[in-house]
């Protein structure tokens, strides 16, 4: 071992990348309380962040273990200094070199000033702070004489929360010690008794990318009905009778409150709301230490959410998690099937509290949905197939003039781009808008290409805001009276949106700005469509392009067929839709109503109806 760490020192030393990392990994798995101070004060020298990180673990993890140790060997075998001696304990000589028994109080004790300042300073290094001061206070005395300034003494100390500790330990075991100024002490008092506990500066266990919110971890469910199971792990088994936990939402008391088993450092709430119809909630959680203080990380009072909700917030310290459903567009029951906390290491971007997302969010996966539009499946919108289309199958659609096509997201997210695939399999072009909404009743229209032929990809950019739900509806299409849409996903894709932004002129970008609105885009990966701009005739452009795709005589024959089946279309394909959108019936059953329905031939693309 010693061998392993000297060539350690010589890796880093001739900056042979590959043999230092090699060596970090092995010494990474080969952890114990006999090395561990060994090797994170060379990981700490040497700089070695992800060495360094994996030793912060261990020592975490074994924080109590390890302070336990360090005090029974300190009260067994160093000698007790009274309170009005002439110096500091820190600074009196030692007659004797101190034997250490425990590895675990060896470990600790050996550690360089640096590494000790920078493990006791970590929010994950949990233990009792009084507990901590004791450990420090015998790491102070077992330093070789003149090894410790008294300035350097201070600023280890300085590291302790002493406003955790309670008002007895700090009169009889702190302030005997000698090592805290009455200052200090009286300034650590005013700021126990003058803040709230959600203010102070909390220690919790760390276990990245687990969830804490289990049984095997001591949580357990303190208010709410049918509180066995919510924390049983089971996302699956549930339906109309069983499977979930709830209150009343007219209840002024109604909440369900889990309480960890820990004092937990998470940034990360996964919860899974009842989702086996179309209905849709709004809540708030909050979170505290005591449960008497608590602080709000989440506020969705004002969005629909539906299914599994992925929840970031800022890091800190939590002991309970309390959520307080405020709507159900169903009923006055609010209904929860499982909840997960975690600490992620996954980067994220808080934007108003709510996830600037840079993956697709419009998926199966993340419990989007299409609520509103015909479709062979009711999710073809959102499935992430792009190739597999043809006039048959494969797109969303909607009668021009009648409806729309609407999808949900899970939950709300700030967004600031879209992007859709046309049906692009001749040579039409299509006119559409498209709205958003966080209620599905208040809508803001945030592009608007109803005056300009598109075909194929369209990218969608707008100020960023909070979504829930987007309303697509089509307005023009050179080939027939149905619009159709193969993909959606938002945001778009970040080397889409790149190309997109490259493909725009820089005076057009400056009215886009000044004008607070994007033009439409009317470019795509199969071709460049000439696009009429909000100030130009957008109806002639729309003209010229069906006589280009169809011909006069076909596109005369089409306006024709229009003003026959107008008023009978439109009602087929809204009840088209309708049982798109319903709740219940497997893919099966759908897709063998879309067969046998009268408005399905005429969706199609190939016709002219």
């Amino acid at each position: 071992e010693d061998a392993i760490l000297d060539l350690l020192g010589l890796a880093h030393q001739f900056n042979f990348v590959q043999l230092e990392t090699a060596l970090s990994e092995f010494l990474k798995a080969s952890l114990t309380h006999n090395n561990i101070a060994l090797v994170y004060n060379l990981a700490t020298a040497y700089s070695l962040s992800s060495l360094c990180s994996t030793c912060l673990e261990f020592l975490d993890r074994n924080a109590s273990k390890i302070l336990e140790s360090v005090l029974n060997t300190s009260q067994q075998q160093q000698p007790i200094i009274a309170a009005n001696s002439p110096e500091p304990q820190h600074l009196q000589p030692h007659q004797q070199q101190v034997s250490l028994v425990s590895s675990a109080s060896a470990g600790f004790l050996s550690l360089s000033r640096q590494a000790l300042v920078q493990l006791i300073s970590r929010d994950s290094f949990f233990a009792d702070e009084c507990q901590i001061f004791n450990a420090v206070r015998a790491w102070c005395l077992a330093r070789p004489p003149n090894e410790l300034t008294p300035v350097e003494a201070r600023s280890i100390y300085a590291c302790l929360r002493l406003e955790l500790i309670s008002l007895s330990d700090l009169l009889h075991t702190v302030r005997p010690s000698g090592q805290i100024s009455p200052d200090a002490l009286l300034d650590a008092i005013q700021e126990k008794n003058a803040r709230k506990d959600c203010e102070l500066r909390y220690r919790g266990i760390l276990l990245p990318e687990e969830n804490l919110a289990t049984i095997r971890h001591g949580a357990q469910v303190t208010k709410g009905e049918c509180r066995v199971v919510l924390l049983d792990g089971d996302t699956v088994n549930y339906d109309l009778d069983r499977g979930f936990t709830r209150h009343p939402i007219d209840d002024k008391n109604g909440c369900i409150v889990v309480k960890l088993g820990q004092p937990s450092i998470i940034n990360l709430l996964r919860l899974l709301l009842w989702d086996k119809d179309t209905r849709s909630y709004s809540y708030y959680i909050e979170v505290s230490i005591n449960e008497t203080d608590w602080v709000q990380v989440i506020d969705h009072r004002a969005y629909l959410c539906r299914s599994w909700q992925e929840l970031y917030f800022p890091e800190r310290v939590v002991r309970y998690i309390r959520i307080v459903g405020t709507h159900n567009t169903v009923n006055r029951v609010f209904h929860c099937v499982a909840l997960e906390a975690f600490y992620t290491r996954r980067q994220f971007v808080l934007t108003d509290g709510l996830i600037t997302p840079e993956e697709n969010v419009a998926t199966v996966a993340k419990s989007a949905c299409v609520i509103e539009g015909v479709s062979r499946l009711r999710n073809a919108l959102i499935n992430g197939d792009t190739k597999n289309y043809d006039w048959d199958s494969g797109y969303t659609c909607h009668q021009l003039g009648n409806g729309a096509i609407v999808v949900q997201l899970s939950q709300p997210y700030y967004i600031g781009s879209m992007q859709l695939l046309l049906w692009d399999l001749d040579q039409r072009a299509y006119s559409y808008t498209v709205d958003t909404s966080c209620d599905q009743t208040h809508w803001d229209r945030v592009w608007d290409a109803s005056r300009t032929p598109c075909r194929s990809w369209q990218v969608t950019t707008f100020s960023p805001r909070p979504v829930v739900f987007v309303r697509i509806i089509g307005t023009m299409n050179t080939a027939n009276e149905v619009f159709h849409v193969v993909h959606f996903q938002c945001p778009c894709e970040p080397q889409a949106l790149r190309d997109h932004l490259a493909r725009q002129p820089p005076p057009l970008q400056q009215q886009q700005q000044q004008a607070g609105l994007p033009a439409a885009s009317g470019t795509s990966a199969a071709a460049t469509v000439a696009a009429a701009t909000y100030e130009g005739d957008g109806a002639s452009s729309v003209e010229a392009l069906a006589d280009q795709a169809d011909g006069p005589a076909s596109r005369s024959s089409s306006l024709v067929s229009f003003g026959h089946g107008r008023s009978g279309g439109a009602a087929a394909a809204a009840t088209a839709m309708a049982a798109s959108a319903a709740p219940s019936g497997s893919q099966q059953q759908q897709q063998q109503q879309y067969d046998g329905h009268p408005s399905w031939a005429t969706a199609k693309p190939g016709s002219t109806e």
